[in-house]
């Protein structure tokens, strides 16, 4: 069952307008500072497996808060692999400043938001931080009692809807915005209910909840239209694209919860699109689902726009593609925005793509299907065209010498270790039976043969993920270097017959080029063809002989273990 592992507690400050006034009246706005204090940490305790992107999450959502949030940069606190004491220090620092800054220099009243944000790992007591434990109880009673106007925690970790029980939060779908509702309070948002794993997915190349809800916030959320995604409209956002799009998952639908203890009239509005100057608009016509990507193809943000809305995102300045796909066709765009710049990007703007994008990125169908921290038990059986040089020397009397250059036996078996979903280390056995060299004399024949083994290290790297969704094809280039040891047998027949035989021990190398089939989801099949070398091996008259020559090889693997998800 494909555990997923996900960890995220966001306690962040928003530097936009947080209360919508009702019944037309314009008060002078209220100075609004915001703190935000975001901690990621890839590892958890020792019997939990390492995530890939719980840190990269954190780094996201402190950009997106400091583009679209309001946030000065000096009123951040980013901690990645954090101890439980650093992460109380921090939280006291912010108390401390919240303290500070609720009146300005002339002494008006400042408004004071924080936010905490938390990626890696818990469970269903509290989160999990470098072998040590913090509870649910302590982290709502430390956001709590602080003195500013509105506390939003949010988590993205397995079990972290746990956090809303002492509230009574449930289960349940995306809240409705009272007029009386209060922008003065405490909110939690959870990634998961407290029965549920917070999954990660290597198409996004991050979890879905922070994905999703960073989509959201960049301006995906907006369903109003009026520039700013208030916590209702990203909350809705990203429990509706998180469910839907883990369904077909094995780690099963995955719920986000909410508990929220408000008092006041509107919103809390979270960014506000007229921060950032840079972004594109779809008009109302266009409509399906929308992959932006960066110049690094690394997925930005996705979300569906559905026919008759306006949608605005912001964006840093840069060059992207936009991509949509809609039924079985797809179109693209490529866009070079820049500061000041806010493009609208009506149909004619797009190009026909193909629609094998959300697969072209990597799949994130079940834990079964990823590789990074599984193995591969591999067996190779082929041909080799082998030719050696020197054979040992032949007598003057010998009337005709044959250098066999004949496809010769091979095989190995390899054991791999996927440390990443292009990335592989292992380890070897590798024999080759190299092809008789035979010299014939007046009196009789020379005969050469060697049985060579090597036990080379491997790194195999795939440049391509999968070729496409239908047919799971995975190209590699690998490269095995390691000691070779050759069992040398020369056999002289005639007026004098004797056999030796010896071991020598030499250098192998080889440069390999193949493929891998994804038969089932735990067993693949390949083939591959490659160039090999040896070092010198020594004869005993004193000469040398070394081998090389081109290798062709079918075979089949064994998928092991479980895939590093999160949970």
């Amino acid at each position: 069952m494909m555990r997923a592992l996900a960890s995220l507690l966001v306690l962040g400050v928003v530097g936009v307008s947080s209360v919508v006034e009702g019944a037309g009246r314009a008060p002078a706005p209220t100075p609004v500072r915001r703190f935000v204090l975001v901690a990621g940490a890839n590892r958890g305790i020792e019997d939990r497996p390492t995530l890939r992107y719980a840190e990269s999450d954190a780094e996201r959502f402190v950009e997106v808060m400091q583009a679209l949030g309001g946030v000065d940069p000096s009123d951040v606190i980013l901690l990645r692999q954090p101890r439980l004491g650093e992460l109380d220090r921090a939280l006291e620092t912010i108390r401390a400043r919240v303290l500070t800054s609720r009146q300005s220099a002339d002494g008006s009243r400042v408004r004071t938001e924080v936010f905490f944000y938390y990626s890696g790992h818990a469970d269903e007591k509290g989160l999990l931080l470098a072998n040590d434990r913090w509870s649910y109880v302590t982290l709502r009673q430390q956001l709590e009692t602080m003195a500013a106007d509105v506390r939003i925690g949010i988590l993205d970790a397995c079990a972290s809807g746990a956090i809303t029980r002492p509230k009574g939060g449930k289960r349940r779908g995306p809240f409705v915005v009272d007029p009386s509702s209060d922008t003065r309070g405490s909110a939690f948002l959870a990634s998961s209910s407290a029965d549920e794993a917070a999954q990660e997915s290597e198409r996004l190349g991050a979890s879905f909840f922070t994905h999703y809800l960073l989509s959201g916030l960049r301006g995906a959320a907006d369903v109003s239209g009026d520039g700013r995604v208030t916590l209702n409209e990203a909350y809705q956002f990203a429990f509706n694209e998180t469910l839907s799009r883990t369904v077909g998952t094995r780690g099963g639908p995955q719920h986000p919860v909410y508990d929220i203890t408000m008092s006041g009239t509107g919103d809390v509005v979270l960014t506000d699109l007229r921060q950032l100057s840079a972004g594109f608009s779809l008009p109302p016509a266009v409509d399906g689902r929308f992959y932006v990507l960066d110049e690094k193809r690394r997925l930005v943000l996705e979300f569906y726009k559905p026919a008759g809305r306006k949608v605005d995102i912001g964006l840093e300045a840069g060059t992207y593609e936009v991509r949509f796909e809609r039924e079985k066709t797809a179109r693209r765009a490529r866009v070079a925005i820049e500061d000041g710049a806010h493009l609208l990007l009506d149909p004619s703007t797009f190009g026909s793509a193909s629609v094998e994008f959300t697969r072209l990125r990597g799949y994130d169908g079940t834990q079964d299907d990823l590789l990074s921290g599984r193995y591969i038990l591999g067996f190779q059986l082929g041909m080799w065209n082998n030719t050696n040089e020197p054979v040992a020397p032949v007598p003057s009397s010998a009337a005709t010498t044959v250098h066999a250059s004949l496809a010769s036996l091979t095989g190995g078996v390899q054991f791999l270790r996927y440390v990443r979903e292009d990335l592989a280390l292992g380890v070897g056995l590798h024999p080759m039976l190299a092809a008789l060299d035979t010299a014939s004399t007046e009196g009789g024949s020379i005969s050469n043969s060697r049985l060579s083994v090597s036990l080379p290290f491997i790194v195999r790297w795939s440049p391509i993920r999968r070729l496409s969704s239908k047919y799971p094809v995975m190209p590699y280039i690998s490269t095995k270097v390691g000691p070779m040891f050759g069992a040398d047998v020369t056999t002289v027949t005639g007026d004098t017959e004797r056999t030796d035989a010896g071991v020598k021990t030499s250098v192998g190398a080889m440069l390999e080029v193949g493929a891998d089939v994804r038969v089932s989801r735990s067993w693949v099949f390949g083939i591959s063809g490659g160039y090999n070398w040896s070092g010198w091996f020594p004869n005993r008259n004193g000469s040398a002989t070394r081998y090389r020559g081109a290798e062709f090889t079918a075979g089949f693997g064994r998928i092991l273990g479980s895939a590093a998800v999160r949970q």
